[in-house]
C-alpha cells in the first residue's frame, strides 16, 4: 500500500528546510520517491538537501548526484 505525504507534513517539512538541511531515504526507486512526496524534481531538491534512494545506493547532494553503489558490491 502506497502512502503519499500529508499536506500538513509537507508544508511543515518545506518550513523546516528553511532552517535546517533535510534528507530523505527510502527503499523505492527516485520517481516513486517523487510520488510519494507530491512534488516536482526541482521543488524536491529545494526542500531536501540529501535524497538517497534505492535503499542509499543512489544518492543526490542537492541536484548533483553521489555515487551510485550497486547492492552486490
Amino acid at each position: 500500500m502506497v502512502q503519499n505525504i500529508t499536506p500538513e507534513m509537507k508544508s511543515f517539512l518545506e518550513e523546516t528546510s528553511k532552517r535546517v538541511d533535510l534528507a530523505v531515504v527510502g527503499g523505492s526507486d527516485f520517481g516513486k520517491i517523487l510520488e510519494q512526496l507530491g512534488s516536482d524534481v526541482d521543488k524536491l531538491h529545494s526542500t531536501y538537501r540529501y535524497v538517497f534512494t534505492e535503499n542509499g545506493l543512489v544518492g543526490f547532494d542537492g541536484k548533483k548526484p553521489l555515487p551510485e553503489e550497486v547492492i552486490l558490491n
